[in-house]
């Protein structure tokens, strides 16, 4: 069985015509920002699809208890942790996550499109040096767009901690950037 091209385990839960649809909808919608999600959280392309595929199964799994309307916050919440769990494996069978490959851009000026992926490798260098609760709230909020209270509830945090976190992560960032243009001179 499949939903939304994702190969469904065997002890899989039946669902209405309806509730299927609701799954397509939400992997078909979600699944790029899924995957920024494990990327930007350390989880190399090689691979983030594997990781995709956990977030998907785990949402399936747990897809009555995800409110309508709620899919994308669970979905990235849950990116959150599959990343996570899957730096804490690498770390103790002693494997590097290593891959800082620049994203492919679909632009008609090369100069621009060495930019952006230049800006993109930065961002995934600055990032790794934020500490993860701060990491998981900032791509949440200023990356995948998420509201702090939609964070807050998905990730059983209270708002203030939300905010203290995303307030964290911008302070690493801003240092992360002062010492490349530091560096830069």
């Amino acid at each position: 069985m499949t939903a939304g091209g994702i190969a469904l385990p065997t002890d899989a839960p039946t669902l209405s015509r309806a509730e299927a649809a609701r799954v397509g909808r939400a992997i078909s919608t979600h699944a790029a920002a899924v995957f920024r999600v494990v990327r930007r959280h350390g989880v190399p392309a090689r691979l983030a699809e594997d990781a995709c595929q956990r977030v998907f199964l785990v949402f399936f799994r747990r897809f009555s208890d995800v409110q309508p309307g709620k899919e994308g916050a669970f979905l990235c919440a849950t990116a959150v942790r599959v990343a996570s769990e899957m730096r804490r494996l690498a770390a103790e069978r002693h494997e590097a996550l290593v891959d800082v490959m620049p994203e492919p851009f679909a632009s008609e000026d090369p100069e621009k499109a060495l930019a952006d992926a230049e800006t993109i490798v930065w961002l995934d260098r600055a990032l790794s040096a934020v500490d993860d609760d701060a990491r998981a709230v900032f791509v949440l909020y200023e990356l995948e767009e998420i509201p702090a209270t939609e964070i807050a509830e998905q990730l059983q945090l209270p708002i203030g901690t939300v905010h203290t976190r995303l307030r964290r992560a911008r302070l690493a960032l801003r240092e992360a950037y002062a010492a490349l243009q530091e560096n830069a001179r």
